[in-house]
């Protein structure tokens, strides 16, 4: 019987032993044993991944020979790296590494650059420029995304330096815009005075009362809904966390309403007609125009939006005395260090601090202060002292 190449008899066994760098770099494993069936196995399912890792070292030899910042984006996003990534954040990856793609850096498009080529200080201007041109979040999350790329390079032989993990960014302000009880109820009013609203409604109510994000509830399906246990369970589509809600009287009560008027028995809340023979979930931008004609119809502030929701969600729960891990099992956070900051700057966190500290209500017992003589003059008085 003739042996594949890299298996041999040895002893009273056999031994399969592939290439040395392929061992050494943790591809294969060597075997040896008395069963050839068990090291021809070995041998079987080693070649298959010898020839897989030969393919990617050629590919990352020729792409580094190439040295073109296209090259590696273009691998990165084939990556698993890349594709196991949720739909909604492999969008934005591939948005922000394609934005900067015609920006001419050292006198050629950026894409087109030579990876060997490249510096900090050519990547802190190509930020700068975007900068300038866009806004400050917009440019900072490109950064990041090129960092992400980049350190992948690094890993798989692309390259050897990030000159994006030296780039100084700055962040924007942070939103902080908060939904009032009466915003929420005039809005939930006005939507369900329409039926062409009504949809838009429901998923304004779910959003406000589950705290989650507005991608994960444009896609509810009947089937994360259980109306006898009164529980929603939502896998969200940024980290993957599963978190079962339950769902209020008045919630309860919408959704059992819909389940009987409403014909679709796959989405909670599609868009109010079918798009040619099926329903279909509203997208992001659909939804925030019909959300802008219920808000502006309503009377509300223009400076409200769907988004903020999850933030007065999570707000209101911290303020009506629920810990860190209690917010995160609403939230979905996986670290404590992600959901801090919606601790800091509450009304009631900062009363119960002063509570806490046991700062006097009065600190003076007559509070009436003393009038100012007419004609007082501060100047003249301050000198008189001196």
């Amino acid at each position: 019987m003739k042996l594949p190449f890299y298996v041999r008899p040895d002893g009273d066994g056999f031994y399969y032993c592939p290439p040395e760098k392929a061992v050494q770099a943790g591809v294969v494993k060597r075997k040896w044993s008395k069963d050839l069936q068990e090291v021809l196995k070995a041998a079987e399912h080693g070649a298959g991944r010898i020839e897989e890792w030969r393919k990617a070292r050629d590919e990352a030899k020729k792409t580094k020979k190439e040295g073109r910042v296209g090259s590696l984006i273009g691998n990165y996003m084939l990556s698993s790296d890349y594709t196991t990534l949720a739909n909604i954040t492999k969008l934005a990856y591939k948005q922000g590494l394609m934005s900067w793609s015609n920006r001419r850096i050292g006198g050629v498009e950026f894409h087109n650059a030579k990876v060997e080529h490249l510096s900090v200080p050519m990547c802190q201007r190509l930020y700068e420029q975007a900068v300038q041109e866009g806004s400050l979040e917009v440019a900072h999350k490109t950064v990041v995304y090129y960092r992400v790329a980049f350190n992948w390079g690094i890993r798989h032989g692309y390259c050897t330096f990030n000159p994006f993990s030296h780039v100084r960014t700055k962040r924007g302000k942070s939103r902080k815009v908060m939904w009032e009880r009466r915003h929420v109820m005039a809005f939930l009013n006005t939507a369900f005075s329409k039926w062409e609203w009504r949809n838009a409604g429901i998923l304004f109510y779910c959003l406000y009362e589950w705290g989650q994000r507005v991608s994960d509830i444009l896609k509810l399906k009947w089937s994360q809904i259980d109306l006898q246990e009164r529980t929603v369970t939502i896998t969200q589509s940024k980290r993957g966390a599963t978190v079962k809600l339950p769902i209020s009287d008045g919630l309860h009560s919408v959704l059992e309403q819909q389940w009987k008027d409403f014909p679709c028995r796959h989405l909670v809340a599609p868009r109010m007609r079918r798009v040619g023979a099926e329903w279909k979930a509203y997208n992001v931008l659909y939804i925030n125009n019909i959300f802008h004609k219920i808000a502006e119809a309503a009377k509300l502030p223009k400076d409200l939006q769907l988004r903020d929701l999850r933030r007065t969600a999570i707000t209101e729960t911290i303020e009506n005395g629920a810990d860190m891990l209690t917010v995160m099992m609403l939230s979905g956070h996986r670290s404590i260090a992600s959901v801090s900051p919606y601790f800091v700057h509450t009304l009631k966190g900062s009363t119960k601090a002063q509570e806490i500290r046991q700062f006097p209500s009065q600190l003076i017992e007559d509070t009436k202060l003393g009038v100012p003589r007419f004609g007082f003059n501060r100047r003249a008085e301050h000198e008189s002292v001196n």
